[in-house]
C-alpha cells in the first residue's frame, strides 16, 4: 500500500462504540478502551456485559465485536447507518471496501453486503444462500418477506409460510392482500412475487437494492424473476431490473 493511500485511510474515523440506545461514540486509533474509561466503564468485558458493541474501521474492513446480548433495534439501525457512511467514504476516496467482519461470541463471520449484515444482526445467523458454498448440505436458498413499509423480514430455508404466521397472517394469499412481497434468493436467481398487488415505490426501491447487493457478491450470472399478479418475467441485469420495476424512486 502506498503512502498516499495510507494517508487517506488515516483520515477516516478508526471506529465506534455503540451503546444499547443506539448512541454512536467515535473512537480514534486504538482508543476504544480509553473511551470506555471516560464513560465510567472499566474494561471491555463490562462494556459487552452492558450490551455495548465495538466497531473498528481499518484499511477497507468494517468489523464488529458482539458478545452475549443481541443487538437492540436502535443499535442495528445505527450500525447500518455507520456502514453506509463508511462504504460511501471509501467510494469517494477511490478506496476499496474489502470485508464486513462480525465476531459474535468468538465466532467470526465474513460478509459482503449490507443486507447480509442486517440479516445476521437481526437473526444471529449467517445468511447461507449468499455466502455458503452450493455444496452446503441441506441449504438451497433463503429469502425474505418485504412489508409495505419497506421492512425486510428474514426467512430461513422453506419457512416463508411459518414466518408470516408469526404475524398472524395465514397463507400467501392473505400476505399478498396485505401488500407483503415474497422474496426467495436462490443460488443463481432472486425471485420476487406478489400475485395480487403490485409492490409500492418503497418496496421497489428495497427490491432493487437487495438485487444489487446480492448481484455484486456473485461471480457470473445472477438473474431476477418477477411474478406480478400471475405474470412472470425474468431479467438478467441491474438496468433491466430497473426498467422492469419502472421505479419512481422516493427518498426513504
Amino acid at each position: 500500500m502506498n503512502w498516499f493511500k495510507i494517508t487517506k485511510y488515516a483520515s477516516l474515523c478508526y471506529g465506534y462504540w455503540v451503546d444499547p440506545d443506539g448512541e454512536t461514540i467515535p473512537v480514534n486509533f486504538e482508543e476504544h478502551e480509553s473511551i470506555l474509561l471516560q464513560k465510567g466503564i472499566n474494561n471491555y468485558k463490562e462494556a459487552y456485559d452492558n450490551g455495548w458493541i465495538k466497531i473498528t474501521q481499518h484499511y477497507g474492513d468494517f468489523e464488529l465485536e458482539i458478545r452475549d446480548k443481541k443487538p437492540t433495534n436502535q443499535q442495528i439501525s445505527a450500525i447500518l447507518n455507520l456502514y453506509e457512511e463508511f462504504a460511501a467514504s471509501q467510494n469517494n476516496m477511490n478506496l476499496s471496501l474489502n470485508h464486513i467482519m462480525i465476531n459474535i461470541n468468538f465466532k467470526r463471520y465474513e460478509l459482503k453486503t449490507k443486507h447480509g449484515l442486517k440479516y445476521i444482526l437481526q437473526s444471529g445467523q449467517k445468511p447461507q444462500s449468499i455466502l455458503a458454498s452450493k455444496k452446503t448440505a441441506g441449504i438451497k436458498h433463503y429469502g425474505y418477506w418485504l412489508k409495505p413499509n419497506g421492512e425486510l423480514i428474514p426467512v430461513t430455508f422453506e419457512n416463508h409460510e411459518k414466518t408470516i404466521a408469526k404475524f398472524n397472517i395465514y397463507g400467501y394469499s392473505d400476505a399478498y392482500e396485505q401488500g407483503w412481497v415474497k422474496i426467495t434468493t436462490a443460488p443463481n436467481i432472486m425471485y420476487v412475487s406478489n400475485k395480487i398487488k403490485e409492490p409500492n415505490a418503497i418496496q421497489k426501491k428495497i427490491i432493487l437494492e437487495l438485487y444489487e447487493d446480492i448481484n455484486s457478491s456473485k461471480k457470473g450470472f445472477y438473474g431476477f424473476g418477477y411474478d406480478l399478479q400471475g405474470n412472470y418475467t425474468q431479467k438478467s441485469s441491474t438496468n433491466d431490473v430497473k426498467k422492469l420495476l419502472n421505479q419512481q424512486l422516493t427518498k426513504i
